[in-house]
């Protein structure tokens, strides 16, 4: 079944709003996210909320030629997620998840070095399509404080094994003012040669 994109909830409106929908994740990247950045974020709030789920996994198969790396993966029934932005190529996230699901297709648990023979200890579970073994994935809004923005990034169960999500953002209006403050603070101690002390500079 394919559901539809919901619709997409600004940042300003959610910022003082709390509910079991919304979740707030530390930012991993001091510099503006880039979209690799906001795909991990959604992938970390799935895998943490979905028990037996795990993320960013390798797999082996046949139609793979060494391996590939799956976003979403369920230890227990074997399914498997793509994460892909709503405005991703929906045909080419089905061949990526058509390869990890390929006859044969294996998760590898670790790999283990003897010697001169490496060993890879693969679950034994035929890996399936996201949400063919009953897994549910609900639509979901995450708050994301960034820099001196916040990102409300919404995620939900396209179908066929595909998380899609979009995000909006609007200024930390208090992150902002922080930084203004500080800034200004800091001009003053420099124009006056350390006679004007902000709290920073007091010992």
């Amino acid at each position: 079944m394919t559901v539809t994109k919901p619709p997409m909830t600004s940042s300003s409106s959610v910022a003082g709003s709390a509910g079991s929908s919304i979740s707030a994740l530390p930012s991993p990247n001091p510099f503006s996210p880039s979209r690799s950045t906001i795909h991990n974020w959604v992938v970390a709030d799935i895998a943490r909320r979905i028990p037996d789920m795990t993320s960013n996994r390798w797999v082996t198969s046949p139609r793979i030629r060494t391996f590939g790396v799956v976003d979403l993966v369920h230890l227990r029934t074997g399914e498997v997620w793509e994460v892909k932005r709503d405005t991703q190529s929906i045909s080419r996230a089905q061949r990526q998840i058509g390869r990890y699901t390929a006859e044969g297709a294996r998760l590898w648990l670790n790999t283990i070095t003897e010697g001169e023979e490496t060993f890879r200890n693969l679950h034994q579970r035929q890996l399936v399509l996201g949400g063919s073994e009953g897994t549910t994935i609900p639509t979901r809004v995450i708050l994301q404080n960034h820099l001196l923005r916040i990102y409300t990034v919404t995620y939900w169960d396209f179908g066929g094994g595909i998380i899609q999500y979009d995000f909006t953002w609007g200024y930390n209006w208090d992150a902002v003012r922080a930084a203004a403050a500080v800034g200004c603070a800091t001009a003053l101690y420099i124009f006056t040669k350390g006679a004007y002390k902000p709290d920073w500079a007091i010992r």
